[in-house]
């Protein structure tokens, strides 16, 4: 690992030493736009934080704990818009879940960087 891969991922992991999550969907709930999908996690914000769209950064919370899993990287064309998503836990099904979602069911360019 490089010293810039150091100071990103040392950046990412100074957001969430102890989070405060809201949840604006849990685990199996629809997403608002497309209702026939459901989220595969819970997935909210973290308050105190911002991201491009005014809103907090996005987080994904797993089963795998608190720590901070490899963040997704997304490309919404339809949109026009780009995002980063903090997942928490760090379990090799919650990556593969994430990545699904974002690409295939909601049709997003969706890339993991490893940590």
């Amino acid at each position: 690992m490089d010293n810039f891969d150091r100071g990103f991922r040392d950046a990412l992991d100074e957001l969430v030493p102890e989070p405060e999550i809201i949840t604006h969907r849990p685990r199996g709930a629809p997403h608002p736009g497309y209702p026939h999908i459901t989220c595969p996690l819970d997935y909210g914000y973290l308050r105190g934080t911002a991201s491009m769209d005014g809103g907090g950064i996005d987080l994904w919370a797993g089963t795998g704990g608190k720590s901070l899993g490899a963040p997704v990287c997304t490309v919404e064309p339809l949109k026009r818009g780009a995002e980063l998503k903090l997942p928490l836990g760090r379990t090799e099904a919650g990556k593969a879940a994430l990545l699904q979602f974002h690409r295939q069911v909601l049709g997003m360019g969706a890339l993991l960087i490893q940590r």
